[in-house]
């Protein structure tokens, strides 16, 4: 039976089975006799093991809730995670009135209207016959003078801060830059008033100014329609602005709903695959040098614009007076407010008969 003891290594806790040597059954013998004096032979040996046992046991337990979570042991879900360096800023839809149109800065910032004078020519001539020509069938020319007055509007916003938000951003290592979102804010903004205006303030966008020349297409668009039928309308409107005026204006950019760029890029022609309808239109259309799309322009899902226009300061601009100004924080106590501000005058045509918005239905 003594050959069956388990083994315990009190200072390591571990347990083993064996039978000992005789210098060590001895030893036993000796030591369990002189801790268990009012035991008897083998009893002293049985009590000794139990004992022990027991005590590596506590300390085992002991050893185990020694170990730190967060040190050692089983991981935590957090420890687990892996988390991207880069942070992910959202996308909005991009501001197309300030790229495709120009940017007219010349209005002072503090005009409240500015206003466009528009001189139109008149008269005519007549073969003059010695003898015969009156002084009074002589005709004459003159000049009249006409006046547009646009307004102007001012687009605000501000941002809060603390000394402590500062804190704790820079301990996260976190920095949020709230003057870009500012900005990215105001420019939305702008770009939908550059685009519709305001009819509460008076003011114009491209697609409301009041003289700018409309037509309704009466060709569907699409991608399995018939490709000369669809080449022939889009070059009739191309040359419209020509043909109303005489050959005094003509378009050289043309912008489009997103849908209505993608119908004209990726109908192909029968005979020709790699013939597409926007390079076929544009190569019979030279002076068109643009062709931009534009989500502005999507009406809907069957319904989308193309605005003809030229590309200069007289035939189509965006007003911008002061653009996107930020004014220096105002300080209480441990937190701060920053306004910032933008100046606008709406859309401006001075020759508006080289422009044309047409509506289209497309499938």
């Amino acid at each position: 039976m003594v050959a069956n003891l388990i083994h315990l290594d009190g200072d390591t806790g571990k347990l083993f089975r064996g039978g000992p040597s005789f210098a060590e059954l001895n030893s036993l013998c000796v030591q369990a006799a002189l801790r268990y004096p009012t035991h008897r032979g083998v009893d002293a040996l049985h009590q000794m093991r139990a004992d022990m046992l027991e005590s590596g046991l506590v300390g085992h337990r002991a050893h185990l809730d020694s170990i730190r979570a967060d040190v050692g042991g089983i991981p935590s879900a957090r420890e687990l995670e892996y988390r991207y360096a880069e942070v992910v800023s959202e996308r909005f839809k991009p501001s197309n009135a300030m790229r495709l149109f120009d940017v007219d800065t010349s209005v002072p910032i503090g005009a409240e209207t500015h206003t466009v004078e528009i001189m139109s020519e008149y008269g005519q001539a007549a073969i003059y016959r010695p003898g015969t020509s009156a002084d009074s069938e002589i005709p004459t020319v003159d000049a009249g003078m006409d006046e547009v007055k646009f307004e102007t509007v001012i687009l605000v916003t501000s941002w809060r801060g603390s000394i402590f938000e500062n804190f704790a951003l820079e301990y996260a290592g976190r920095m949020v830059d709230k003057a870009r979102i500012a900005r990215g804010v105001m420019d939305r903004k702008a770009n939908d008033l550059f685009w519709n205006g305001s009819e509460a303030d008076n003011l114009y966008g491209i697609l409301t100014l009041p003289w700018l020349p409309k037509v309704v297409s009466g060709v569907t668009l699409q991608p399995d329609g018939t490709f000369a039928t669809m080449l022939a309308e889009l070059n009739r409107l191309a040359s419209y602005s020509t043909q109303q005026s005489g050959g005094a204006y003509q378009p050289t950019a043309v912008a489009m709903g997103i849908r209505l760029h993608n119908i004209l890029t990726q109908t192909r022609h029968a005979q020709d695959p790699s013939l597409t309808l926007m390079k076929a239109w544009l190569e019979s259309n030279p002076h068109i040098t643009s062709a931009e799309a534009a989500q502005e322009l999507d009406s809907s899902a069957t319904a989308a614009k193309m605005l003809f226009y030229e590309k200069s300061r007289e035939g189509m601009s965006v007003v911008l007076p002061a653009p996107f100004t930020i004014l220096p924080a105002e300080t209480r106590a441990f937190g701060n407010r920053t306004y910032s501000f933008m100046k606008l005058g709406g859309a401006v045509s001075r020759v508006p008969a080289s422009a044309l918005l047409v509506s289209f239905t497309i499938s």
